[in-house]
């Protein structure tokens, strides 16, 4: 528990802690309690926007450290279709057990020679549709990184602020999105209307707190006869006290 200043009409020493301003009715404990959350979320959010930055400055490093890339190879369509990366294509396998399906024909029963005459035509076929599209997809990739190539040969410079303009437009909407949605909604607290103290007599909001300066003078000038002896407010409407 602290001692504060009211937030609203600035009455001091008034604790933190308090559901209301014995001054104005604010409602004192919702609003540091709220500020408390506030000020926790705002702690959360600056940390993510570290992290954000500091992968945002490694990723700029690492275009720093860029060399150009070697030429690349272009893909043979041949070589592709039958042998890929040292070992044989899909295509060069189902060749192979055709071969050997189609010699097995001729040694076995009429009806299963028919089963794997079906799978020679249809198998066969397949595969190369499947070589096909794989080769496609590589050529796709060659080409994408021969003009990356290109365009490192013609403008190197203007190659890296091209990289360098990619990855912080990137990290630009990642603050963004930070910045809109980084920070929990905090409920409001209640309207000061709300927490105004009301005469229990008629309602009225027009109340007065009793200082402790006009109860002494109270007491001094009608004695024990002073009716704001033991009370803290007065309605100025009703002169309700209590």
């Amino acid at each position: 528990m602290a001692l504060v200043n009211c937030p609203d009409c600035g009455k001091m020493n008034v604790s933190d802690t308090a559901e209301h301003c014995p001054e104005c009715g604010y409602a004192i404990k919702k609003h540091f309690e709220r500020e408390k959350e506030k000020a926790y979320y705002q702690k959360k959010e600056e940390e993510e926007w570290k992290k954000v930055q500091n992968e945002l400055n490694r990723e700029l490093e690492i275009i720093d450290e860029l060399k150009p890339s070697p030429k690349p190879i272009k893909p043979s369509k041949f070589k592709h279709m039958f042998y890929y990366n040292g070992n044989l294509s899909l295509l060069s396998w189902a060749l192979i057990v055709g071969i050997i399906l189609f010699f097995l024909c001729f040694v076995s029963t009429a009806i299963f020679s028919v089963l794997l005459a079906v799978l020679i035509v249809i198998g066969i076929p397949v595969a190369a549709f499947i070589t096909y599209l794989d080769y496609g997809i590589m050529y796709n990739c060659y080409k994408r990184d021969y003009d990356d190539w290109m365009e490192q040969q013609n403008d190197w410079d203007g190659y890296i602020k091209k990289k360098k303009a990619a990855v912080q437009e990137k990290y630009k909407d990642v603050a963004s999105n930070i910045a809109h949605y980084g920070t929990k909604a905090v409920p409001s607290y209640p309207s000061r209307n709300n927490n105004k103290l009301k005469c229990p007599i008629c309602g009225s909001t027009n109340v007065n707190k009793i200082s402790t300066l006009n109860r002494t003078v109270s007491v001094a000038t009608v004695g024990l006869a002073s009716s704001k002896i033991g009370k803290q407010y007065e309605c100025k409407d009703c002169k309700h006290k209590w």
